[in-house]
């Protein structure tokens, strides 16, 4: 099998590798490319040569490190992440990094303008972390970027990403939302924080969306009766194709998704990386009938007017998107809202929760738990419950101190009654006429089975 340097053909795809292997601010790996370059470091790492102005014992413990995380297809991974690079040698690597020297980064990872980066470096941070970064960790790198990003250029750009139904909301709306959206909602009640919130209300208005978009392409209204009744993700009904229906099991396997990415458009799979199984729901049968009709299993479920891949962003430009959900009465309806509408839908019909975070993908109980329709019975109990502790109105007694009935007895397991530290615990029965008691033992020990020997109790003042 060939090497990994072997495998390797320029200095972008030496220090691509490079950054998948090392870690960042590698003193070592800084050293050696900072003095023989990409190509040159990818060799010495696989083979016995000496490094010069390296120990041998450092050497070796490099090669150990870096030699262990390379594994087979290592390269394949980035052609599908739909990332940009930058090395040295771009026009649009930022100058001041080489001030770094061999604690430099090996590449930057980019999406978006690169040109940004061409701007002056005190007009920019760096925020950098390791690949085994904590939950406070994140959560902290979160608070420092939320802080240090500017609230104009950042709320146009999260208010297009809201747009496209890849956010719910814009975070930078709101700076008390820093702490990963911990404090988003304490303005709003809990009904408006759910993702109920953000589902279409009944069949008859979603029809009425598929419809107005129907007007402007067929296409466009498969996307939302697909997007719906699947409580899928726009990215996965753009990646479905025709083979993931199964007529025979009547279900509908969700494998991949597709987006736009630098270059084209980018095919994963899933945002939980795992198969997902979805029923499929009678008002979507004609539907799925017709586009997979006369199609092999490789082709694309749904295409476009132009037979191309539909996006979130080209339906919502297309169809004119904001207008029709105003009209309809649901002005804050994105297409992500869309699965919140199949998965709420799906909540209320009482599948069981389990079922339902399988159906859509969720790694969190918790997550599938916000579908749940608001219950409060169990508080209308715990009312009853706690009134049947209070005396009927009118009466004079305490609570919990009713006086017992004639002919009745009061009997409650040993456990309940009130423990003593010494001598009998003399029980009132009421017989009738005669009130007699029954001596209890107050120990560990069940009372004896003769009783009190001393009969009736009539003048005891301690009845």
């Amino acid at each position: 099998m060939a090497t990994l340097a072997e495998q390797v053909q320029d200095e972008r795809m030496a220090r691509i590798a490079l950054s998948m292997i090392a870690e960042p601010n590698d003193p070592t790996t800084g050293y050696v490319l900072a003095r023989h370059g990409g190509i040159e470091t990818l060799p010495l790492i696989e083979s016995d040569d000496e490094v010069p102005g390296l120990a041998r014992a450092d050497v070796l413990m490099w090669r150990e490190r870096l030699a262990a995380r390379i594994t087979s297809g290592l390269l394949d991974q980035t052609e599908r992440h739909g990332f940009g690079t930058l090395i040295p040698a771009d026009k649009e690597w930022p100058a001041g990094l080489n001030d770094l020297g061999e604690r430099a980064p090996y590449l930057l990872w980019t999406r978006g303008a690169a040109s940004f980066l061409t701007t002056a470096l005190s007009d920019r941070a760096t925020i950098t972390g390791s690949r085994g970064a904590t939950s406070y960790g994140e959560q902290v790198a979160g608070e420092l970027a939320m802080g240090l990003a500017d609230d104009a250029p950042l709320v146009r750009v999260l208010d297009e990403a809201v747009r496209d139904g890849l956010i719910q909301i814009n975070p930078a709306k709101n700076r008390a939302k820093r702490s990963l959206n911990r404090n988003a909602f304490r303005g709003q009640s809990a009904e408006q924080s759910s993702p109920r919130a953000h589902a279409i209300p009944d069949m008859k208005t979603l029809n009425r969306l598929a419809s107005a978009c129907g007007k402007v392409h067929q296409s466009y209204s498969d996307f939302v009766m697909l997007a719906a009744l699947l409580a899928a993700r726009s990215s996965e009904v753009s990646g479905l194709r025709a083979g993931d229906v199964d007529y025979g099991k009547n279900l509908v396997v969700i494998r991949r998704q597709v987006f736009p990415g630098k270059g084209g458009l980018v095919t994963k799979p899933t945002k939980s990386r795992k198969e997902r199984r979805v029923p499929i729901l009678e008002p979507l049968r004609p539907v799925l009938e017709r586009l997979t009709n006369g199609k092999q299993p490789e082709d694309s479920l749904l295409v476009g007017p132009k037979g191309g891949y539909l996006t979130t962003a080209t339906v919502r430009d297309a169809t004119d998107w904001d207008s029709i959900v105003a009209k309809l009465g649901l002005p804050d309806l994105t297409r992500h809202g869309l699965r919140h509408t199949g998965a709420t839908w799906m909540a209320d019909a009482g599948i069981p929760l389990h079922v339902l975070q399988d159906i859509l993908g969720h790694a969190s109980m918790e997550t599938t738990r916000g579908y749940l329709h608001p219950d409060d019975r169990h508080l209308a109990s715990a009312a009853e419950q706690a009134n049947a502790f209070f005396p009927p109105p009118g009466s004079a007694s305490r609570p919990g101190s009713a006086a017992p009935q004639p002919g009745a007895c009061d009997v409650r397991p040993r456990r309940e009654w009130p423990r003593r530290r010494s001598g009998p615990l003399l029980v009132p029965l009421s017989t009738g006429k005669r009130v007699e008691a029954v001596r209890l033992s107050t120990g560990d020990h069940p009372p004896s089975p003769q009783g009190d020997q001393r009969g009736t109790t009539e003048n005891d003042p301690r009845t």
